[in-house]
């Protein structure tokens, strides 16, 4: 009677490690997480498939110990996660996302010209015209968008109010076409300042540049150092419609989002 519940529990408590393992590996397949927790979650998986081994032979003692620890190496990659993306549910900061596209559109409405707002979290880049949206398009973002660019190399799409400064055809860019942003603008550059005095920048960092919106997009991953890519055919059409000094607003939702959730 007692090694039939032994078994039931360990049953238990390896389906309940498996689902949550499985869980956080399709997490990690959209937010970026370092190689010190992908090695975390590769150990999980590996403590689960141990523990069937142990199940399948009878030890459900072990086979429940290490399922128990498939569930602990998971929580710590879930809760470094949940720390990445927790600017998603701050309510200060959707607020001002949500300011930034007021005004963005306040802006095209005003002046009868286009304007841009790039939607990080449903990886959507929407043309507005005269305030009125005209035309939304996919969009593949930086390895790790989740989160603001604060330097070079990061992976990071950035966040803020932008320009164009410079539009770059097919034989200026490697990809199709481009409209060159003025990143890092005086913000930008404010808050580089302040990571790098408060010692959360690697040594020797930059803040970077050549940010861009171009084509070369429509894989359906996330895989640009920071730059904002769409299909061809699509950036032929936002390349068409914008010009220097069209405004560019980024930012990372526009609402309670499901990355929020998930915070």
């Amino acid at each position: 009677d007692l090694r039939s519940k032994a078994a039931t529990a360990a049953a238990a408590q390896i389906q309940t490690a498996h689902r949550l393992v499985s869980a956080s590996e399709s997490l990690a397949a959209t937010l970026r997480v370092g190689k010190e927790r992908r090695s975390l979650l590769a150990a999980a998986r590996l403590a689960v498939e141990a523990a069937r081994v142990y199940q399948r032979a009878g030890d459900y003692r072990n086979a429940t110990l290490n399922a128990i620890r498939a569930e602990g190496l998971n929580a710590m990659v879930r809760d470094h996660a949940a720390a990445v993306v927790a600017r998603y549910a701050d309510a200060e900061t959707i607020e001002r996302w949500r300011r930034w596209i007021a005004d963005t559109i306040a802006w095209s409405k005003n002046t009868g010209r286009v304007a841009i707002v790039v939607f990080k979290e449903s990886h959507r880049l929407t043309v507005f015209h005269r305030g009125a949206a005209v035309a939304t398009y996919d969009i593949d973002l930086g390895f790790n968008w989740t989160a603001d660019k604060l330097h070079e190399g990061d992976g990071a799409t950035p966040e803020g109010r932008y320009r164009v400064v410079a539009r770059l055809g097919r034989s200026a860019s490697i990809y199709h076409k481009a409209l060159l942003l003025d990143y890092p603008n005086a913000g930008d550059r404010a808050e580089f300042t302040r990571a790098r005095r408060d010692g959360a920048l690697p040594a020797g960092a930059r803040i970077g540049g050549l940010i861009e919106i171009h084509g070369g997009g429509g894989r359906n991953q996330d895989w640009t150092e920071g730059c904002i890519a769409l299909a061809n055919e699509h950036m032929d059409l936002v390349f068409e419609r914008a010009g220097v000094g069209t405004p560019v607003t980024i930012v990372g939702s526009d609402d309670y989002g499901a990355i929020a959730e998930f915070a």
